[in-house]
């Protein structure tokens, strides 16, 4: 029960924030804001949001909305069986798969273009960003009876996650 109002309470949160960035225009080159209007329905299973400089990404659970940097909204890539939790863009559009514990690569038309399975079992996600070819996850995991916090880059052309610091933290303004 405690767990069900936490959990309430993050996601009406990401909700209140999400439609916050989205009614600023954030991403917007010219400083004119940008009024976005997403449908109710679409923000329901909304987990995360990022910009392209071109593109609006809303990661809503087995599916990633594309909006248009006026809010447009365009095409839905589905991904039945997987739980997309958190969205970056870099060179490519990168997502992370709670469902199967792994970082998927998407190329311009949303299909899956590549997958890096994770090594690692994730108890808490604090961070997930993209610089260029670049992934940065920011983590929990349990490891033995202790929860430890870590920050990985996976550097995608040598598909070998290494860890950058024996913390997690967010990584504010990495990439997304």
């Amino acid at each position: 029960m405690k767990r069900d109002i936490k959990r309430m309470f993050w996601r009406f949160l990401f909700i209140g924030i999400l439609a916050m960035v989205f009614l600023s225009g954030c991403g917007a080159k010219n400083g004119s804001q940008v009024e976005v209007e997403i449908a109710e329905e679409d923000l329901a299973d909304a987990m995360d949001v990022c910009s392209s400089g071109k593109n609006y990404y809303v990661a809503a659970a087995d599916k990633i909305l594309l909006y248009d940097a006026r809010g447009n909204p365009g095409e839905a890539y589905a991904f039945p069986e997987r739980v997309i939790v958190q969205i970056a863009y870099g060179d490519a559009l990168y997502a992370l798969d709670a469902q199967n514990q792994s970082i998927l690569k998407l190329d311009k038309d949303g299909k899956i273009d590549d997958e890096y399975e994770l090594n690692i079992e994730l108890v808490n996600l604090i961070d997930f960003e993209a610089v260029d070819s670049n992934v940065y996850l920011g983590v929990g995991v349990q490891e033995g009876g202790t929860y430890v916090e870590h920050t990985y880059v996976l550097p995608w052309k040598e598909q070998r996650m290494e860890e950058i610091f024996n913390k997690g933290f967010p990584m504010a303004g990495g990439g997304s």
